[in-house]
């Protein structure tokens, strides 16, 4: 388990990485245009791009650390979070299924963005990577509440020794 919260942590900084970058970008792209009037060319394909890796490589991480917006209408009921939470594992199986055939269609019809030519394949298949990634987040996230929950619920034990005294 541990294994993998790195890899999502390290997908997390990568988008973080992505993040700079993307500012960089934007920041020179903004120079240019006003000190030599020459923007540069292809920055709003660039940050498509990079703000596509940046959404998919975080999603994993805020659903293993529980921090997604959530709506807690039906709270009094502790098992309707694990209910939500396998519903999400449904429905974000279904979109992983709908962005690899988006992502094949992509890739057969040699789909490319307009001024750069930068084939979109593959960062079609890096929205199915972040999908797949989420899904994990989401059941490892499961995986430690329910272990914090027996956790606590071995320190509200009484020992058996404690009982035997009494």
């Amino acid at each position: 388990m541990k294994g993998i919260e790195k890899y999502i942590s390290f997908l997390n900084t990568l988008g973080g990485i992505f993040i700079v970058v993307l500012m960089l970008l934007i920041s020179a792209d903004v120079f240019m245009r006003a000190a030599f009037h020459s923007p540069i060319l292809g920055t709003i394909e660039l940050v498509q791009i990079l703000a596509c890796l940046i959404v998919y490589f975080g999603f994993a991480y805020n659903a293993l650390k529980d921090e997604h917006v959530k709506v807690d209408v039906i709270k009094r009921w502790p098992v309707m979070d694990l209910v939500t939470d396998v519903i999400s594992v449904i429905i974000i199986t279904i979109f992983i299924y709908a962005a690899f055939i988006q992502a094949q269609g992509a890739q057969a019809m040699h789909q490319q963005t307009q001024m750069l030519h930068i084939p979109l394949a593959p960062v079609k298949y890096f929205i199915v990577f972040g999908f797949i990634n989420l899904d994990i987040g989401i059941v490892c996230m499961r995986i430690n509440k329910i272990r914090e929950q027996r956790a606590s619920r071995k320190d509200l034990e009484i020992p058996k020794e404690t009982v035997e005294v009494l």
